[in-house]
Formats: structure tokens, C-alpha cells, sequence
């Protein structure tokens, strides 16, 4: 899942309001469900698609078998750049835009490869992306049983 949420306080996480949506329309566990009817599909065809999307391009893979994950969850990491936004005293991100930076998570954790890939203020960007160069080691992207180098894109954004 490499869903994003509200980075600043003053919103809700978007991703906690859209689960509670799915539970009450479809039901409890409902993505749990369908991630179990999913996985009994791409057994078979394991081998097939993997050939046909895990393949490494420039910077890592985009798609393996189990992505890479912050060590608390995506909703503590866009806590903890909130907060540092907020230390650091930024305030003209607060009507900023969307911005989408990408970086790598290296086999043992570490990530590196920051680029802002769309961003509406590049000084804003650039805070950013020094912020998340302190972030702790993310738990690695998992391959064929192996940690792998993976790409990752997230979004940041305030409305």
C-alpha cells in the first residue's frame, strides 16, 4: 500500500477515512478478503508476472512481493513530517500544493535516491526532502525471499 495521507495536523489522515468508508460499505476485513482471493489468483501465474513486472529499472524495483514499509506505518511517517515541518518553522507549505517525491529503499533499509518529482514550490520541496533523509531505516522490499532495492513514490499534500 503506498497510499498517502493528510501530512499536516489540522486534517484526518485520508487513508483511515477512506478504510472506514470500504468497512461500511463492504463490510469488516473486506480488503483482507479480496488481498486472500487475490493472492489465490497470482499463485499460479507467480511466475508469469513476475517476469512481466518485477523487473529492476533505473533506481529499483517498483513492484515485489512485499513492498517496503515505514517501521510504525505511512500514517506516523506523514506525522512525523508534520511535525518537523512544524519545528522547522515552515509555514508557507500550508497552501503549498501536492508534492510527490521519490526515493529508494535500499536491501538493508536505508533510503536514498531523493528527488522531488512534482512539486508546486521547489524551496518547500527541498525542506522536504532533507526532512525525510532523517527518517529511520523502513522495514526492506521483499523478493523471491530476498530484500531487494525498491523505488518508492509518495505524496504529500495539504488542501
Amino acid at each position: 500500500m503506498n497510499s498517502g495521507c493528510i501530512v499536516w495536523e489540522t486534517l484526518d489522515c485520508y487513508e483511515e477515512q477512506m478504510y472506514e468508508m470500504i468497512e461500511l460499505k463492504y463490510g469488516k476485513k473486506f480488503l483482507e478478503r479480496i488481498r486472500n482471493e487475490a493472492m489465490e489468483i497470482y499463485k499460479p501465474r507467480r511466475k508469469e508476472i513476475i517476469d512481466e513486472y518485477h523487473k529492476e529499472i533505473e533506481g529499483g524495483y517498483v513492484i515485489v512481493d512485499s513492498m517496503p514499509e515505514y517501521p510504525e506505518g505511512i500514517p506516523e511517517l506523514y506525522k512525523y513530517v508534520s511535525l518537523e515541518m512544524d519545528k522547522a518553522g515552515i509555514t508557507e507549505y500550508k497552501n503549498a500544493g501536492k508534492f510527490f517525491i521519490q526515493f529508494v529503499v535500499e536491501p538493508d533499509g536505508t533510503t536514498t535516491g531523493f528527488k522531488s518529482l512534482k512539486s508546486p514550490n521547489p524551496e518547500v520541496a527541498s525542506i522536504l526532502i532533507s526532512i525525510l533523509k532523517t527518517m529511520p531505516k523502513w522495514k526492506s522490499g521483499v523478493l523471491n525471499n530476498e530484500f531487494v532495492k525498491v523505488r518508492m513514490v509518495l505524496p504529500f499534500y495539504n488542501k
